[in-house]
C-alpha cells in the first residue's frame, strides 16, 4: 500500500481553507475594478502571435481541459494533433511527444520555469504538474520562437492560472470547490481555491489532492501496482506598481507516491520483486516575474525530486535535479511595420544520484550550464510578413568525478518566417534551425546499467562518451490557411494544412549490445550520435462554427527514419484521424459533445533489430461529454461535467508503449464557485 502523507502539509492546507472561510475581511481590500489595474503582456513575440494564426502552434485551454475532466498528462494533450504521450496508461510513466521527439529532445516550460528530463523512459521524466490548475499550453511544432527555447524541434509551455482567471467582470473575490471521479482507476480528487482582487493586485491560493487504485484496462484486466495518490499547492500573487508594469511571485508544492515498478512503462510480474517497489516524486518551485509593456523578466528555482525503494531488498535509489535559471526579453517598436526583440535565458541544473550504499550508475552526479542569446525581427509590409531571428547558445557539463574533463560546445541557430495574406488566404514558409545539448546522464553514465540472468546472459554495464556531440536539425514547413464566412455573419469556415521535413544532424540514440556468458565479456550501453536521421509529415485541420454548433476534423502524419542505418525510428506516432462536434446551448449554460479518434496500423518498426518496439494494431475510440453551468437558483455557482470516454469498450495499445490503455471510462466533475462581496 501507499504510505500516506500523514498529515506532513497539514499546516498549508489549513492556510487554503482559511482564506476559504475569511477571504473577505483578510484579503478583499477595497480595491479597483478588476479591468482597470491589469496589464496586457504586449511584449509577446510577433512570431508567437504569427505561429498562433498559421498553424505552426497550437493552444490547448482550461475549456478543453474541463470538456476533457483532465486528470493527467495525457488527458491535457488529447485534443492536439501534434502533440502526445507514450509510456502506458500509468500518470507517472507517462511521457510527452511533440511529432514523435520525446521529452528530452524538446523544450518544456512551467511558468517559463525549464523542465529538465534526462532519461525519457523512466518514472523520473514524469512531468509534475496538475491539470486543474492549467490555464492554456502552447504547443510550439518546430523552433518558431526562440524566446521560449530551443530544441530539436519544438516544444511546450505550460501557463498555470492567476487569481483574475477566476474572477468574472465585477467580480472582487472567491472561491471554488471541487471535486471529480474516474471510473476505471476509483480516482477521488478534492480541490479547494481562493482568490481576489487585493490592493493594486490579486492573489490565489489552491489546493489539490487525489487518491487513485489501480487501472482497469481495456483487455479486462487490473494493472497491478497503478494507484497513486498527489497533492498539489500552489500560490500566486501578482502587484501592480504603476505605470503600465506589474509584479508576480509565485510557488508551488507538489508530490506524488505510488506503487508502480521501476519502470513504469512496463508490467513485470509481481514475483518479481527486484523490479517493483515504490516511488515518491516532489517539485518545489518558485518564481519572481516582472511584465511591463516592452520588457519580461523572470528568475526562478526549482527542485524535483525522485526517490525509489526496491521491493526485494528495500535498496533505495534517489535521482534530484535542481535548477536555478532566468529569462529576459525586450520588445522595441518602430513602427507600425517593424518592431523587433532582443532577450536571454540561462539555466543551471545540478544532478545528484545516490542509492543505499553507492552512486546511481545511470544518474550520475553532474552540473550543466546552459546560456542562450536571441534576437527576433518581425517586418510587415502590404499583405507579407517577414520574420527573421537568431539564437546563441552555449553549454558546459561538469562531472563531480575527478578523472571526467568538463564538455562544452556552442551553436549559432536562425529561422525565417514568411508569410503572404490575401483575402482570407494566408501562404505561410518557415525555415528553423534548431539545437539541443546533451545532458550529464548521456555523457558520463557509467557502471552497471542492469546484471545478466546468471545463466546465458551477461552483465550490461553502461560506457561514458565524453565525444558525444550537440544534436543539431533544420527544419522546413509549407503551409496555406484560409478563412471564410460563408452564409452569415455567425458562421466561420477554417481550413489549414501543412507539411514539414527536417533533417537532424548527430542524433543522440541510445545503443545496447548484449553477449552471452560464454562470449566472455559483458554488454554495453551508451549514448551515440547517429549521423543524419530525417523526420516528415503532414497536418490537415478543418472546422466549421455556426451559431453554437461547431465541428472539427484533423489528420496528422509523422515519420522519422534513421539514414545512417537505414532503419525507422519506431517510436513515433501513429497516423491518426480525429473528429470532434461541440453543440452550445448557451441560454441554458449546456453544453454537449461527441469526439472520435482513429489511429492507424503503425507497422515502421525494425523487426530485424533488438529493439523492443512492436508494430501496432489501429483503432478507434468515441467519445461524449455534456457540462451544466447552474446561473440562478438553489444552485448558482455550481458547474456539473460529465464525460464517458472509451465508449465502446475497445481494447487497444498506443504504439511505443507495452500495456493495453484504460477501457470505457467515466468521468465525473462537480465545481462549485462562492462569490464573496
Amino acid at each position: 500500500m501507499i504510505k500516506k502523507f500523514d498529515g506532513q502539509y497539514t499546516p498549508v492546507f489549513s492556510i487554503v481553507l482559511l482564506g476559504l472561510l475569511t477571504n473577505s475581511p483578510i484579503l478583499a481590500q477595497d480595491v479597483n475594478r478588476l479591468e482597470s489595474i491589469y496589464i496586457t503582456d504586449e511584449i509577446e513575440s510577433a512570431q508567437e502571435v504569427q505561429s498562433k494564426t498559421l498553424g505552426l502552434q497550437d493552444e490547448v485551454s482550461s475549456d478543453d481541459l474541463e470538456e476533457e475532466v483532465a486528470q493527467s498528462l495525457d488527458d491535457v494533450l488529447k485534443k492536439t494533433a501534434s502533440a502526445t504521450t507514450k509510456g502506458g496508461p500509468r500518470s507517472i510513466g507517462e511521457t510527452p511527444q511533440i511529432r514523435g521527439l520525446e521529452a528530452n529532445k524538446i523544450f518544456v516550460n512551467v511558468d517559463g520555469v525549464s523542465q529538465t528530463f534526462f532519461f525519457s523512459n523512466h518514472n523520473y521524466s514524469h512531468l509534475a504538474i496538475d491539470p486543474d490548475s492549467i490555464k492554456k499550453v502552447d504547443i510550439f511544432k518546430s523552433n518558431t520562437d526562440y524566446s521560449q527555447g530551443i530544441s530539436l524541434g519544438g516544444g511546450m509551455s505550460f501557463v498555470t492560472k492567476d487569481g483574475r482567471d477566476y474572477l468574472a467582470r465585477g467580480e472582487k473575490a472567491g472561491s471554488i470547490l471541487k471535486y471529480s471521479y474516474e471510473e476505471a482507476s476509483n480516482l477521488n480528487g478534492q480541490a479547494i481555491k481562493t482568490f481576489g482582487l487585493i490592493d493594486k493586485g490579486d492573489y490565489l491560493l489552491s489546493a489539490n489532492v487525489k487518491d487513485a487504485k489501480d487501472i482497469k484496462l481495456s483487455d479486462g484486466s487490473t494493472l497491478r501496482n497503478s494507484e497513486f495518490e498527489s497533492l498539489n499547492f500552489l500560490s500566486k500573487f501578482s502587484f501592480d506598481l504603476g505605470k503600465a508594469r506589474r509584479l508576480k511571485v509565485s510557488g508551488e508544492l507538489y508530490e506524488l507516491e505510488d506503487d508502480s515498478p521501476l519502470n513504469a512503462t512496463l508490467d513485470p510480474p509481481s514475483s518479481l520483486t527486484s523490479l517493483q517497489g515504490k516511488t515518491n516524486i516532489k517539485r518545489h518551485a518558485a518564481t519572481l516575474n516582472y511584465i511591463s509593456t516592452d520588457i519580461n523578466g523572470l528568475v526562478y528555482y526549482s527542485e524535483q525530486f525522485n526517490k525509489q525503494e526496491r521491493d526485494s531488498d528495500n535498496r533505495t535509489e534517489e535521482r534530484n535535479i535542481e535548477t536555478i535559471g532566468a529569462r529576459a526579453k525586450k520588445k522595441f517598436k518602430i513602427n507600425d511595420e517593424l518592431s523587433f526583440f532582443i532577450g536571454s535565458d540561462a539555466t543551471i541544473d545540478n544532478v545528484t544520484g545516490k542509492s543505499s550504499n553507492e552512486n546511481v550508475s545511470d544518474y550520475p552526479d553532474g552540473q550543466i550550464t546552459e546560456l542562450a542569446a536571441f534576437g527576433e525581427v518581425n517586418y510587415k509590409v502590404g499583405g507579407v510578413t517577414i520574420a527573421p531571428g537568431i539564437r546563441f547558445s552555449d553549454y558546459e557539463l561538469e562531472s563531480k568525478k575527478f578523472d571526467y574533463r568538463d564538455v562544452k560546445d556552442s551553436n549559432l541557430s536562425s529561422k525565417v518566417l514568411i508569410n503572404y495574406e490575401v483575402g482570407g488566404l494566408n501562404l505561410f514558409s518557415s525555415l528553423s534551425q534548431g539545437f539541443n545539448s546533451p545532458d550529464v546522464q548521456e555523457v558520463y553514465a557509467t557502471g552497471l546499467h542492469r546484471p545478466g540472468d546468471g545463466f546465458f546472459i551477461s552483465d550490461n554495464y553502461f560506457v561514458s562518451n565524453l565525444n558525444l556531440k550537440p544534436e543539431t536539425s533544420e527544419t522546413i514547413e509549407l503551409g496555406v490557411e484560409f478563412k471564410k464566412q460563408l452564409f452569415s455573419d455567425y458562421d466561420l469556415l477554417t481550413f489549414k494544412a501543412s507539411g514539414y521535413k527536417s533533417v537532424a544532424k548527430d542524433y543522440i540514440d541510445q545503443e545496447i549490445t548484449d553477449y552471452a556468458i560464454v562470449d566472455g565479456k559483458n554488454g554495453t550501453t551508451q549514448f551515440v550520435n547517429r549521423d543524419r536521421v530525417s523526420l516528415y509529415g503532414q497536418e490537415v485541420e478543418i472546422g466549421y462554427l455556426y451559431d453554437q454548433l461547431e465541428v472539427r476534423a484533423n489528420y496528422s502524419r509523422n515519420v522519422g527514419w534513421d539514414e545512417s542505418r537505414e532503419i525507422w525510428l519506431s517510436n513515433m506516432p501513429a497516423n491518426t484521424y480525429s473528429f470532434g462536434i461541440n453543440y452550445h446551448l448557451d441560454q441554458y449554460g449546456i453544453k454537449v459533445g461527441y469526439d472520435a479518434v482513429m489511429a492507424m496500423r503503425q507497422d515502421r518498426v525494425n523487426p530485424n533489430t533488438l529493439e523492443r518496439t512492436t508494430e501496432t494494431a489501429g483503432y478507434t475510440l468515441h467519445n461524449i461529454f455534456a457540462s451544466k453551468e447552474f446561473r440562478k437558483g438553489a444552485l448558482e455557482g455550481m458547474t456539473l461535467t460529465t464525460r464517458l470516454d472509451n465508449l465502446t469498450d475497445k481494447s487497444y495499445r498506443r504504439h511505443g508503449s507495452y500495456i493495453p490503455e484504460v477501457g470505457q471510462n467515466f468521468k465525473l466533475s462537480i465545481q462549485y464557485k462562492i462569490k464573496h462581496f
